[in-house]
């Protein structure tokens, strides 16, 4: 599978103690799975560069090889490769469990556990980096459980169009004004999938 990620961080940054540079008051992670990145920004997406020149990005950003949705993205949420988190496969495979590692959404947990976060995906697979309580709300368009890595892996195929994960995300970010939110957007994968890229 050939996936470059796009991750536009839209003032990603945790403040500590020690560090003197502002708090981001509301963090957004959002991910444009296999989409090239010199091509989204170049594309007409108002929303999006709005966001981009209100916030933190990169275009220049780089991704695991080779480019697979879950470890990919497992990195980018661990900041570590796969030798470490572990994270091998590419689809939900409960009995595999979760990731080993700490992931943003369990570090900004344990510095502040009255944080709110989320994660909006368009693809089951990653409930693998669910962990406990480290998020209030996990939505992939299915299925909803207590457990951290429930179902089964035929759910993967029932992936959820971008449009609606982005109105399930505001939504939910206008009522909750959460700390850290990342939204995965599937589409383009899916799509050079089907039709190449």
């Amino acid at each position: 599978m050939r996936s470059t990620i796009l991750t536009l961080l839209a003032a990603f940054a945790f403040s500590f103690q020690a560090c003197a540079a502002p708090r981001a008051e509301h963090v957004f992670i959002i991910s444009i799975d296999g989409g090239k990145p010199a091509v989204i920004a170049e594309s007409e997406a108002p929303t999006l560069k709005k966001i981009a020149a209100e916030g933190a990005v990169t275009w220049e950003a780089s991704t695991i090889f080779p480019s697979i949705t879950l470890p990919s993205h497992t990195s980018m949420l661990t900041g570590v490769g796969p030798d470490k988190h572990q994270i091998l496969w590419n689809s939900f495979t409960p009995i595999k469990g979760l990731v080993k590692v700490p992931t943003v959404f369990s570090l900004l947990k344990a510095a502040d556990p009255k944080a709110v976060a989320g994660m909006f995906v368009g693809k089951v697979k990653f409930r693998h980096l669910w962990l406990k309580d480290s998020v209030d709300v996990f939505d992939f368009g299915g299925p909803q459980s207590d457990a951290p890595v429930a179902g089964t892996p035929e759910i993967e195929k029932d992936k959820k169009p971008s449009q609606l994960v982005a109105k399930q995300a505001a939504a939910w970010i206008k009522e909750t004004k959460p700390r850290l939110t990342f939204i995965h957007f599937p589409d383009v994968d899916t799509a050079g999938h089907k039709d190449g890229w």
